[in-house]
């Protein structure tokens, strides 16, 4: 330890750093460190603790990526009742619809929708909230605002 120029105070110490040291530097053979090969992982050490963590940059920018795409996005979700534009293959256009049930059997996103006077199902991504809907009137002159 003289040799190294480590001060001698207190050994116990010393030697810890230095085995400390030994086990967590690659070694030739394995490309990889005694104490990785341990414990399956690289140990910390002061080095590490002075260079930043790649992984937790990447995690802080990912999370606000997430946000600002979320805020962007458009709500998928639709309650029974709800009146929609949903899409229509047979005239590729959006037609008037009314939501009868969520099957979440067939899908996370599917619906069952009243469309064209038959029950079709339906992708979430093939509705469209609609935002304004009309009253309707019924034979006896009641207005309704019900699918």
């Amino acid at each position: 330890m003289r040799a190294a120029g480590q001060p001698i105070g207190n050994a116990d110490v010393t030697l810890n750093k230095f085995l400390f040291s030994y086990r967590n530097t690659p070694q030739k053979a394995t490309k990889r460190s005694p104490a990785e090969l341990l414990f399956g992982r690289r140990l910390r050490s002061s080095l590490d603790m002075l260079i930043p963590d790649v992984r937790n940059t990447l995690s802080d920018t990912a999370t606000r990526n997430k946000i600002q795409h979320d805020a962007h996005t458009r709500s998928r979700e639709f309650l029974p009742g709800d009146r929609v534009w949903a899409y229509s293959e047979k005239i590729q256009k959006f037609v008037d619809a009314c939501i009868t049930r969520h099957t979440p059997r067939t899908g996370v996103w599917s619906y069952e929708v009243e469309m064209e006077g038959v029950i079709r199902r339906r992708h979430a991504d093939q509705l469209r909230r609609r935002h304004y809907v009309p009253p309707t009137v019924t034979e006896m002159g009641d207005v309704t605002d019900s699918c």
